[in-house]
C-alpha cells in the first residue's frame, strides 16, 4: 500500500460483497485486511452511475448508510478505493 493512502478516507469493498467507507488506519494487501476509522457499511448505493459514484461525488439521496462505528476490522478485502475530496465533504455532512 502507498504510504500517501494512510490516513485518507476511503471505499473498501469485500469479497462477501460488504462495502465500506472510513479513514484507513492499516492495509495489509497480502493479508487482503484493511482496517478502517469512522467507518460505515453502505447497505444500499442508491447511484446512478454504480459504485465508484460513491468514491468520486459521494453518497447520493437515495443512498442508505448504516451507523458509524470508531474502528473496523475487514477481513477479505478486494479493492481499497481513494475517495475524492468533493466525495468525502459530502460523507460528512
Amino acid at each position: 500500500m502507498s504510504e500517501s493512502m494512510t490516513d485518507k478516507r476511503v471505499l473498501v469493498t469485500t469479497e462477501w460483497r460488504g462495502v465500506f467507507y472510513g479513514r484507513l488506519d492499516s492495509y495489509d494487501r497480502d493479508k487482503r485486511r484493511a482496517v478502517l476509522s469512522d467507518a460505515r457499511n453502505i447497505i444500499r448505493f442508491g447511484t446512478t452511475a454504480g459504485l465508484w459514484q460513491l468514491a468520486s461525488t459521494g453518497p447520493a439521496e437515495r443512498t442508505k448508510l448504516g451507523s458509524t462505528v470508531a474502528l473496523l476490522d475487514i477481513p477479505g478485502v478486494t479493492s481499497v478505493a481513494l475517495v475524492s475530496a468533493e466525495a468525502v465533504a459530502k460523507w460528512s455532512a
